[in-house]
Parts: C-alpha cells; structure tokens; sequence
C-alpha cells in the first residue's frame, strides 16, 4: 500500500480510498504504544458507524484503545483474520492490518485528514513532550 495514499486521524487510525468505500486501520505508532494486542472488537458487516464515536477498541498487554471513524456509514466488511491472528496488525498493519472497510453515508473526501508528512509531524511533537 502506498503510504502517499493513506490519510490519518488525530486519534491513530489510518484511512485508505478503495473502490469507491474506505479502509479503517491504526497506525503503527498507536499499535506499539499498545503492545502484545491480545483482543479486538469490532462491529459486524451491516452496522452503522459514527464519525468520531467509537465503533470497537483494540487491547494489547500496555493498554486500550478506542476505534473511531472520520466519517458515519455502513460497514460493509469487517477483517476476521485479525480474530484469529491479530498479530497480523501489528507485522502489516498498513495491508493485513485493516480492521474494517467502510460505505461512506455521504461523499468519500478525506480532505480534513493528515497527511503522511503531518501525522509524523503530530507524533513527534507528541513524543517531545
């Protein structure tokens, strides 16, 4: 996946334009502040999503996160692999990763998310502190 195309949010997830729907995942930064993840819940194909409302959390042996959206819909697929072997997330969270692709309600503009070049800008402003 080519890093060029994916867009952040300020709360660690990353977002990918595909065919016309959206892939939602967490960073790599938010994966290893978490740890070992030993748990995910996630919605169920069908469900509607929220913008900025949690739709399932990630646990690892450092913490808990909580999954949120930059846009409301219908979450079309959810990626079960990670059920079984969520170690997938953190060796390609940017391909295997993905925890669930995502129908837009509305138009699919990414426009108000980060870049690659801000979120690393974001983060490291973060960790300076």
């Amino acid at each position: 996946m080519d890093a060029a195309e994916i867009r952040y949010t300020s709360t660690h997830e990353w977002c990918k334009i595909q065919d016309g729907s959206i892939l939602i995942g967490v960073t790599p930064n938010a994966l290893a502040a978490l740890g070992d993840v030993v748990y995910i819940d996630l919605p169920s194909a069908g469900d509607d999503v929220l913008k900025e409302i949690p739709f399932g959390e990630i646990e690892g042996t450092e913490g808990i996160k909580d999954l949120a959206s930059p846009l409301d819909g219908m979450v079309l697929d959810v990626n079960v692999r990670l059920a079984q072997n969520p170690d997938l997330m953190s060796k390609k969270p940017l391909e295997d990763g993905w925890l669930i692709r995502l129908k837009p309600d509305g138009p699919l503009v990414l426009d108000n998310l980060l870049s690659a070049a801000a979120y690393e800008a974001m983060t490291r402003k973060k960790r300076a502190r």
